[in-house]
């Protein structure tokens, strides 16, 4: 049975407040100070193991986020929204089994009522199946999620990506074109209606979609590809030939960013390796995600 927690104090309320504000404001490590303290006052407080956890893995310290989430799970089982968290950290580090497990774990605790919750959940064990090669189950599993919450535009746009990798391009359009159709903006949905636009000899229907991604994300690797391809089906080849030479560029920084990912995550306390981040995102032209690493990098020295 959970042990009653007691309210906290006017003091330890305050400290709450400036760790959300640090949260907000991207300064990890001054809100990891002041979670310190505040564990010191209410060592039994699970939201407070929980911010920790949420902290610790802005700063890719995995291990001990892990350590964190399971200690708020300790103290809270019934606490909604951990295990869900420990299986987004499971499934970025690629630890897929891991992650259905704590997927699946969050699911017992939602009740029928719980719907926004439930699509989420249930859309994002589609999407470990799918990294797994289930694709039966993938299938499975992004439909409950939509039984849920059918306008889930992401359950639709993950669907999509499914029968893509399948072959069925067809039917991977027309679950793209509906996620778009909930979320005209979005640009991850705007990609792949684009690029499928692309594969199945719809050029023209294709550009708007591919420039609506390039417009927020220019940096957008496959974006600049499926452009070059639209521009030269349609007969535009001196633009064609630019988003080519764009897509050689990026691919190379995008290669960067991922081994310099990979670097961070097993030394997350080197300002150097923040730094290289942050450098290699700036010439991507991914500002806030530059100046991200760079604020972490300044706060770690």
């Amino acid at each position: 049975m959970q042990q009653e927690v007691p309210e906290p104090d006017p003091v330890s309320r305050a400290l709450i407040w400036d760790v959300q504000e640090a949260y907000e404001d991207q300064d990890y490590i001054h809100a990891l100070t002041l979670l310190d303290s505040l564990l010191q006052r209410l060592p039994d407080y699970a939201q407070l193991h929980n911010l920790r956890a949420r902290v610790l893995s802005s700063l890719y310290r995995f291990d001990e986020a892990e350590a964190a989430y399971a200690q708020a799970r300790k103290l809270a089982p019934n606490l909604k929204g951990v295990a869900y968290a420990m299986g987004s950290n499971a499934f970025f580090r690629g630890q897929f089994r891991s992650a259905l497990n704590h997927y699946q774990s969050e699911i017992a605790l939602l009740s029928s009522d719980d719907t926004t919750a439930l699509g989420a959940v249930w859309a994002q064990i589609g999407r470990v199946y799918a990294r797994l090669g289930v694709d039966d189950s993938a299938r499975i599993a992004y439909k409950r999620a939509l039984s849920h919450r059918p306008s889930y535009a992401q359950a639709w746009s993950w669907l999509a990506e499914l029968d893509e990798d399948l072959g069925a391009l067809e039917e991977a359009l027309v679950n793209a074109l509906r996620a778009v159709s909930l979320m005209p903006n979005e640009a991850e949905f705007n990609y792949l209606a684009g690029s499928l636009s692309v594969r199945t000899g719809r050029a023209a229907d294709a550009e708007p979609h591919l420039d609506a991604v390039l417009q927020t994300e220019p940096w957008h690797v496959g974006a600049n590809y499926n452009m070059a391809r639209c521009l030269l089906a349609l007969g535009r080849t001196a633009e064609a030939h630019r988003f080519f030479e764009a897509t050689e560029r990026l691919e190379g920084l995008q290669a960067d960013i991922i081994l310099a990912r990979f670097v961070l995550e097993r030394n997350p306390l080197g300002v150097q390796e923040w730094l290289t981040l942050a450098d290699l995102y700036q010439m991507s032209g991914r500002v806030q995600e530059a100046r991200e690493a760079y604020g972490i990098a300044r706060q770690l020295n």
